[in-house]
């Protein structure tokens, strides 16, 4: 199967997102012989097969529905490797990288894998994924989880340290994402992956008490989106790692979430 490519039928080997409900789903994959214990009773693999992703599966004490993997229902089922981004911090990245079918995308790290699927998602089916992984056995869960659900040939997974061993790569990427405690340090080694024509780089600097991005955008531009306790001396390293590889310009975006209620009044 492929994430990216709607199929109708579902396959032994298939990744589905069995849903419950809301905020009950899990991603399984489709093996002949097992079952899957749910809140409904067991679920025998064998009874998916041939039947259609979208239809309802009755189970001893109710029914679940079979759902087509997408990443972003990827990204709410996936196994916690390391924390992730979710879909509100993914649809900036893709947007302000300006990322389409034919980009070439540099990241590191891989993590758990979120954003890698929808990158992937953007940049097929011409373009392609570079994503480094200092840890070993992350990086070799990433690769086995791309291969099984059909994206493997839009991605190479690297084992590697970038801040002390840099990307190895040159004049390749169109957008390169850093999300790595220190993205300071590998700047230099991700100027020199970039295409020379463009300059979007995206990094994340994680502080004890905030998750921020960096966004060096095309015209030498900068934006940083943080969540959490502002972080001072994570921006200012940041900063002056930019200014160091003539970065100049820096804007900060914040993401504010509210709670909207709707209640019915008579007038």
């Amino acid at each position: 199967m492929n994430f990216c490519k709607y199929k109708e039928i579902i396959e032994e080997g298939d990744t589905v997102i069995l849903y419950l409900g809301f905020n009950n789903m899990h991603a399984i994959t489709v093996k002949t012989g097992e079952t899957f214990q749910t809140r409904y009773g067991a679920l025998r693999h064998s009874d998916l097969i041939g039947i259609k992703f979208g239809d309802k599966v009755q189970c001893p004490k109710g029914y679940l529905i079979t759902l087509h993997p997408t990443p972003e229902l990827w990204t709410v089922n996936l196994p916690h490797r390391t924390q992730i981004l979710y879909t509100t911090d993914i649809s900036l990245v893709t947007m302000q990288l300006d990322l389409r079918p034919g980009s070439i995308v540099v990241e590191s790290g891989t993590g758990s894998g979120s954003l890698s699927h929808a990158i992937i998602r953007s940049i097929m089916p011409i373009g392609h994924l570079y994503t480094f992984e200092f840890h070993s056995q992350r990086a070799a869960l990433a690769e086995q989880e791309f291969q099984i659900h059909g994206i493997s040939q839009y991605v190479t997974v690297a084992h590697r340290d970038v801040c002390s061993d840099g990307f190895g790569i040159e004049n390749v990427a169109d957008a390169v994402f850093l999300d790595l405690p220190c993205p300071w340090v590998a700047l230099p080694s991700a100027k020199k992956a970039l295409k020379q024509q463009v300059s979007d780089i995206l990094g994340a600097i994680i502080g004890i008490l905030e998750h921020s991005r960096l966004l060096v955008h095309q015209d030498i531009h900068v934006c940083w989106n943080s969540f959490g306790t502002f972080c001072t001396f994570g921006l200012v390293k940041g900063h002056l790692g930019l200014f160091g590889i003539e970065f100049t310009f820096l804007r900060k975006i914040v993401f504010l979430f509210s709670m909207h209620r709707t209640s019915t009044k008579n007038m």
